[in-house]
């Protein structure tokens, strides 16, 4: 049976044409579609009928109307997503759809919602709108359950909707009253429009703190921790120039950082596992990645010509011309986060991105979360993916990969890793880079073009 997930509940701002008087003027309205993953078309859904009847008509902005569109859409896709994986209580929608929701799919959207660490706040504000949808679909006729709606009057005597999913019998989870603010929820890779928001993350790296638009490519590219990536001298790049690209992973700290008391965030972590031996580690290249590579290798010239840098090995610099810190690569990578996060919340269309990389905590390490789903798109193995991010146990990659994995297949998988040689780990078969990366499928998979060897990035 087909899944589900080649679907997709989206916000849309349109143009309609509306009679006005006799004549026709173009307004633009907020619009519920359904769009097919594969094929890219859109068709309106008729729940628009929602927004319209509830907001649109009542003359409130189209931003406001985004709001509860938004939410009933992230309802709607979660409920494809629980069909997909078997959940009992909704694998009954795929047959009888809308007329066959009932209260406690919306109190496990909510109790999900929870568990994503999300505000309280948050998650209250999707059961305030989620409570005005029930009421929408029973005041149509559009389900079967027989709801009991409460009117309460709060403090300014205004009747408002008691939530309908707060009873004991549902079992709805929410967030603690006495949260703390800062989120626990981790965001481990940019999600499914990664390709694009990549290319666009590096941009504004090189606009916001060119000096580490290379770093961050090398952690996108390939899944370099920052103290492996800070831990770099400009000796480690193994180029052959747009041709390919590995880098040396090695205990530089002497050399680089002999003037730091503490230096734990500048240690290269696979260094514990694969000793102090030199490793390697391929980079997933490509045409931006070259353009960033160039830029920060002339940039370094020009500062050891006026002798800007204090040490000639270094391949990344502070303000000082020292070799950059761990605390330093932070800072600057989370300057980049905050402007990033700023743009897309402010730019059309882009919300459900926004929406993926404001809901928790993420930092330098999402590098490595998608260099390892750039490796998924690649079809590799997962013992392909654990020998390509240097892993010596699958534990990590094991949270990227299917969980209907067999443990057949996983025991195969933890005794090939064991009999593989600690120089191979780090390392992709070139020619998979240029037949699954450079020229295969991947970019026809997330509808992005420019990942070819002469095609540009941005």
């Amino acid at each position: 049976m087909d899944k589900l997930e080649s679907y997709k509940f989206k916000v849309k701002e349109i143009e309609v044409l509306e009679d006005n008087k006799g004549e026709l003027k173009p307004n633009r309205v907020i619009t519920i579609v359904i769009k097919n993953e594969k094929t890219g078309i859109e068709i309106p859904h008729p729940l628009t009928d929602f927004i319209r009847i509830y907001f649109e008509n009542s003359g409130v902005s189209l931003n406001t109307q985004k709001a509860p569109a938004r939410v009933v859409c992230s309802f709607l896709n979660y409920i494809y997503q629980q069909i997909d994986k078997g959940d009992n209580d909704f694998t009954i929608l795929r047959y009888e759809g809308i007329k066959g929701i009932n209260l406690i799919h919306g109190s496990k959207y909510l109790s999900y919602l929870t568990a994503k660490n999300l505000k309280r706040k948050t998650v209250k504000y999707h059961d305030f709108y989620l409570t005005k949808f029930y009421k929408f679909l029973q005041e149509q006729s559009l389900i079967r359950e027989n709801i009991e709606v409460e009117k309460l009057n709060n403090s300014y005597g205004r009747e408002l909707t008691k939530s309908l999913f707060s009873k004991a019998s549902l079992g709805t989870i929410y967030p603690s009253r006495r949260e703390r603010h800062k989120y626990n929820y981790k965001v481990k890779d940019f999600g499914e429009n990664r390709y694009l928001l990549v290319s666009e993350f590096l941009d504004e790296a090189r606009h916001i703190a060119p000096e580490i638009a290379f770093g961050v490519a090398l952690q996108f590219f390939g899944g370099l921790r920052r103290g492996e990536l800070v831990n770099l001298s400009r000796a480690d790049l193994k180029v052959q120039y747009r041709q390919s690209l590995y880098v040396h992973i090695r205990d530089n700290r002497e050399l680089l950082f002999s003037r730091l008391k503490d230096t734990s965030k500048e240690y290269a972590k696979r260094l514990n596992y694969l000793g102090l031996h030199l490793t390697q580690q391929s980079i997933l290249d490509n045409d931006f990645l070259w353009d960033l590579y160039d830029n920060h290798m002339k940039d370094l010239d020009i500062k050891l010509f006026d002798k800007q840098i204090k040490n000639p090995s270094l391949l990344f610099y502070d303000r000082d011309g020292y070799p950059m810190s761990g605390t330093v690569y932070e800072r600057r990578f989370n300057k980049i986060k905050k402007s990033f996060i700023n743009k897309l919340k402010d730019t059309k269309g882009r919300y459900e991105d926004y929406e993926h990389l404001s809901a928790g905590n993420w930092g330098t390490h999402i590098g490595r979360g998608v260099f390892t789903n750039f490796l998924i798109d690649m079809n590799l193995s997962l013992l392909q993916i654990a020998i390509a991010r240097g892993d010596r146990s699958i534990e990590s990659s094991l949270s990227y990969i299917d969980e209907k994995m067999t443990k057949k297949t996983l025991k195969y998988v933890i005794d090939e890793l064991h009999k593989t040689h600690d120089k191979q780990l780090g390392n992709i078969e070139r020619e998979i880079i240029n037949s699954k990366w450079k020229e295969g499928d991947v970019s026809e998979k997330s509808g992005y073009r420019g990942w070819g060897n002469r095609g540009k990035f941005l």
